[in-house]
């Protein structure tokens, strides 16, 4: 049995670098959803909202819904 662990914990560690390797060229599911949406997230931490998007027409009319009361 133990030759069968070893084979099996190899082909599972073979498995998981594939899909580290395919999830850092396409990224993940939620990563795309977010940036669909005008969220962009930089590898180096820093994060910008693209001109334009559904992102950034929310928060420009976030002043005039502060403006009014509850």
């Amino acid at each position: 049995m133990d030759v069968f662990d070893k084979v099996g914990e190899f082909f599972n560690g073979m498995t998981s670098l594939a899909e580290r390797g395919i999830r850092g060229v396409f990224g993940s599911s939620n990563e795309r959803a977010v940036r669909r949406v005008g969220y962009v997230r930089n590898r180096d931490g820093s994060s910008r909202i693209i001109p334009g998007s559904v992102l950034d027409r929310i928060n420009q009319l976030e002043p005039d819904f502060e403006k009014l009361t509850e």
